[in-house]
């Protein structure tokens, strides 16, 4: 089976999740989209149906869809965490405004 790429976007992992749940409701299933929902599943830290806002939220911030992506998947807890996931912003952020991020993922996080 071969697949070829038509596009490429960074996509948090609750987003792909939710992308792809739609195709398996359908019943558009084979074993690879099988395994990878069942990965996002196991993975994904916030609830689908809050994808759009929690991206809304953290664009506020002028950070990049890569960063953006990174944020949603991993939705790190403390300072430190979040800093090591910052790499492709062209600013530093002082620490006022890296708690305020951490407030918005905590809203969404696990908020499901």
């Amino acid at each position: 089976m071969s697949f070829e790429v038509v596009e490429s976007k960074n996509l948090p992992l609750p987003l792909a999740k939710k992308l792809l749940k739609k195709r398996v409701d359908e019943g558009e299933i084979n074993e690879l989209i099988r395994r990878v929902y069942e990965y996002l599943s196991k993975f994904s830290k916030c609830p689908e149906d809050k994808i759009e806002e929690f991206i809304e939220d953290l664009r506020k911030f002028n950070l990049d869809e890569r960063t953006i992506a990174m944020i949603i998947s991993i939705c790190p807890d403390t300072i430190e965490e979040l800093r090591t996931l910052l790499t492709y912003e062209s600013r530093e952020f002082d620490t006022d405004a890296l708690n305020e991020i951490l407030e918005v993922i905590k809203k969404y996080k696990g908020s499901g």
